[in-house]
């Protein structure tokens, strides 16, 4: 059988834990709720200090794999492109855009459009992907050539955010490049497989 409810005593409260209650409630509220830093107007009139500094884009060195083996790879950040939206003024709004281009050679032309960009280049990250191939590695050097007159040595108004060199780091599913080649019915199979990954 179960014992009767009485009435309960409580027990009192010691001052102190009351007091150190109340500071931390103010503090996490007054965290919540204030702004910390510079205001939103500040951040758009100043320029950057520097090219992005994160350490997959370095600005003007090609990407070098740290020697460390217990290193963890880089998190996947999927975006959905759906959804991506702009203002009337991206300009002033100082919003960043990233141009990816697969390339197998390298065109001069292509990097004399992509300097002649109306864009201003510090908001500009440029990311290649290249295979590694006998193509690709020439493609890379002449690559890694513009790259390094553009950011160190070129004026800094043709200096863009970072730039970003991706090897493939998969055989391809064919050897040769060529047009022809690559769209032989027999390769396509292998092709379609490799895209998927």
């Amino acid at each position: 059988m179960a014992r009767p409810m009485g009435s309960v005593r409580l027990k009192k409260a010691n001052p102190i834990t009351l007091l150190l209650g109340a500071i931390l409630s103010i503090f996490v509220i007054g965290f919540l709720v204030l702004p910390i830093g510079s205001s939103s107007s500040d951040s758009v009139s100043k320029k950057p200090a520097s090219p992005a500094v994160h350490h997959l884009s370095p600005p003007t060195a090609p990407y070098r794999k740290v020697a460390e083996a217990d290193r963890k790879p880089p998190p996947v950040v999927r975006y959905d492109l759906n959804n991506v939206t702009i203002t009337s003024d991206p300009i002033g709004n100082r919003e960043s855009i990233l141009i990816l281009t697969p390339m197998v050679r390298f065109y001069q032309e292509y990097w004399n459009n992509l300097l002649r960009l109306d864009y201003p280049h510090d908001l500009i990250t440029l990311g290649f992907i290249l295979p590694k191939t006998k193509e690709g590695n020439a493609a890379t050097t002449a690559l890694q050539e513009q790259i390094t007159r553009t950011q160190k040595r070129g004026p800094e108004k043709d200096r863009f955010k970072s730039i970003v060199i991706l090897r493939q780091d998969f055989e391809p599913a064919i050897t040769s490049q060529d047009e022809s080649e690559r769209h032989k019915m027999q390769n396509q199979k292998g092709r379609r497989a490799h895209r998927q990954c």
